[in-house]
């Protein structure tokens, strides 16, 4: 099936890289090219570096961290955002397009831009909830308040939801 088949399920079969040992596998379950080889081995070259690079951060504070990350090529807000919650345990807001849909509509936190969102949800949401808003409100996005088709009459939200009440 070719090159990028094979990379797929191996990531299926092998979710974390140190659990490949090639030789405790028979070649017909996994069978690598040398495109898979070349993939694998920069994949693990990339975490060591990625690893290496955030060691250095444990210890800043909060804004400098999410800053500096910002600052990394193909690195945004909302990436920072999710690398400090998520690898540092840090409170913090991603905003997708789950997030933004989904605050606005809601009329949580209105905005024209995911940064104003952003904003306006620090305010509205406790510091101990960010993390946890981030991801109840992208589930809520992709689960049940669809962009083309919100599914209004099963939401449980419905009674406080902006979007709702203007249909």
């Amino acid at each position: 099936m070719g090159t990028l088949w094979n990379t797929y399920a191996f990531f299926v079969l092998y979710a974390e890289i140190d659990q490949f040992d090639g030789s405790k596998y028979p070649i017909d379950k996994v069978k690598l090219t040398n495109m898979d080889k070349w993939i694998i081995s920069e994949f693990n070259k990339l975490v060591r570096e990625v690893d290496a690079y955030l060691a250095d951060y444990v210890n800043t504070e909060p804004a400098r961290l999410i800053n500096e990350f910002s600052k990394l090529p193909g690195v945004g807000k909302k990436t920072a955002n999710v690398v400090y919650s998520v690898w540092f345990g840090g409170d913090a807001i991603a905003v997708d397009t789950h997030v933004f849909r989904v605050s606005n509509r809601l009329g949580l936190a209105k905005g024209k831009t995911p940064l104003e969102v952003e904003e306006n949800l620090y305010k509205v949401v406790p510091k101990e909830n960010w993390s946890k808003a981030h991801h109840w409100l992208i589930y809520h996005g992709r689960r049940v308040c669809h962009s083309q088709r919100p599914a209004c009459e099963e939401c449980t939200l419905s009674h406080l939801c902006d979007y709702y009440k203007k249909k």
